[in-house]
């Protein structure tokens, strides 16, 4: 399995039981692990039709001039790519190639910062 995945319980059952241990009908490092146990691949995407889960690092993704850098990727996409802050949902999953310190640095911005002038929901409450 290579990318981001939400499985649900028994698609994590199906893939186990009877992909997984076996090579025949599982080889190493094949995308289509899961579509062989009869997993279907769902529409992840929110309501305003953007996307949650990045074939990219953060930096990458929001670039709003990533079209012409990867157009392969247009080959192997099924809904429309939007280019920039536009594409990602607010309730974005996963992003592809973030490295440990990349990782570190999103935590501190997403949970711990509180920019100034700004205040939390906690904060509101407590007014």
């Amino acid at each position: 399995l290579l990318g981001g995945y939400v499985l649900s319980r028994e698609a994590v059952n199906r893939l186990a039981e009877e992909a997984l241990l076996n090579p025949r009908t599982c080889p190493l490092g094949k995308d289509e692990d899961v579509s062989i146990v009869g997993v279907e691949a769902g529409d992840s995407r929110d309501e305003y039709g953007r996307w949650r889960f990045f074939p990219f690092n953060p930096e990458t993704q929001l670039n709003p001039i990533v079209e012409h850098r990867f157009n392969w990727l247009f080959r192997f996409t099924h809904y429309n790519y939007t280019e920039g802050p536009e594409c990602c949902s607010d309730t974005a999953i996963a992003f592809h190639y973030v490295s440990p310190n990349l990782m570190h640095a999103m935590e501190y911005l997403v949970y711990h910062l509180h920019p100034y002038g700004v205040c939390s929901i906690n904060q509101a409450d407590d007014a």
